[in-house]
């Protein structure tokens, strides 16, 4: 059979749809797309610098406020966690009303996806998330980081006198430098956050991608400096080989993962809804401390963030038997 004659205007048709999906070839040489590359450099250092100024000093208050040696068994918690973790609460409930911290401020995941941090509670937010962790409360370091990122991003907006738009774009850049250097890979925190905020167009999603990337890289650089590991490298995982069959209980557990999540999303509901008929702040938060140490006295497993409990979590798993993991898990949900 012989080749198919193509016609010119075909040719330029395919032509013009190639050019139509191919970035253009201008935004590099444009001022507008360097300039916020330039910015996420002294950005992405400030915000991985502040994550981890925040990690390291809630993993020193709690490495002098906990023990070292505790039974992880069921019931193996102390009594006196129970004064600590209230004292905790009433402490946080006070922060929030001293530092008129909003009812229901917004969450990491709502301040990346409008590309804007409440400066005026980013900073008391912080203090609060640190009290909460130190005090016992199944925290993790990604609201803190991601709000101290997004403000700095924005006070570096205040001092460049930047538009909106790079505003905008220098918050994710913070939040990038942030939460990357939180990660196992810079990429992993650019993923993450572009995921959540996706740039339309293909000219703009290099304009933001390029510049999140810097920023991102450049926290990671600055955790990496000083920690020396990365995320992964934090926790003795034990030898294995690989079998096919564990790419199917993989799957299993992204299920199980999916539904945990929703079960999480739900409980945060009703217990939102309760804890709302309390009108007074302080005891609500006392009540919520109390709360958490009582769990904790439970199943000692589910104080604090886990990065120090996991560890154990992995090599005693034998001698804590699912059962109790399954329910620190559900305990870890409430």
């Amino acid at each position: 059979m012989g080749s198919r004659f193509v016609e010119p205007s075909e040719v330029w048709s395919r032509r013009r749809a190639w050019q139509a999906l191919a970035v253009p070839d201008y935004f590099a040489r444009d001022r507008s797309f360097w300039l916020p590359v330039a910015y996420a450099v002294p950005i992405g250092l400030m915000a991985g610098g502040a994550g981890l100024a925040f990690t390291w000093t809630v993993g020193q208050a709690t490495k002098r406020l906990w023990p070292d040696e505790v039974d992880n068994g069921f019931l193996g918690g102390d009594l006196w966690w129970l004064p600590v973790t209230v004292i905790a609460g009433l402490l946080v409930g006070a922060m929030r009303k001293w530092m008129q911290v909003p009812a229901e401020p917004d969450g990491a995941l709502a301040n990346i996806a409008a590309a804007h941090v409440d400066k005026p509670s980013a900073i008391p937010m912080v203090f609060v998330s640190f009290v909460s962790l130190v005090g016992g409360a199944s925290l993790g370091p990604f609201d803190a980081g991601t709000r101290s990122g997004g403000a700095i991003g924005e006070w570096f907006s205040d001092r460049v006198k930047a538009d909106e738009e790079t505003r905008q774009l220098n918050t994710l850049v913070g939040i990038n430098g942030a939460v990357g250097g939180l990660l196992t890979s810079p990429f992993l925190g650019t993923l993450l956050v572009t995921e959540l905020n996706p740039p339309e167009g293909q000219d703009r999603y290099y304009r933001v991608v390029a510049p999140s990337l810097v920023g991102s890289v450049f926290g990671f650089f600055v955790v990496f400096s000083f920690v020396g590991a990365t995320f992964l490298d934090v926790f003795a995982v034990p030898d294995y080989d690989v079998e096919i069959w564990h790419f199917g209980i993989g799957v299993l557990l992204g299920v199980v993962g999916a539904f945990l999540s929703r079960l999480l999303g739900a409980t945060v509901f009703l217990v939102r809804r309760w804890t709302t008929r309390i009108n007074n702040t302080i005891v609500r938060a006392g009540i919520g401390g109390l709360a958490i140490g009582a769990i904790a006295v439970c199943f000692p497993l589910t104080l604090g963030s886990g990065k120090a409990q996991l560890p154990e979590m992995i090599s005693q798993a034998e001698d804590l038997g699912a059962w109790l993991l399954v329910g620190v898990v559900l305990a870890k949900v409430v």
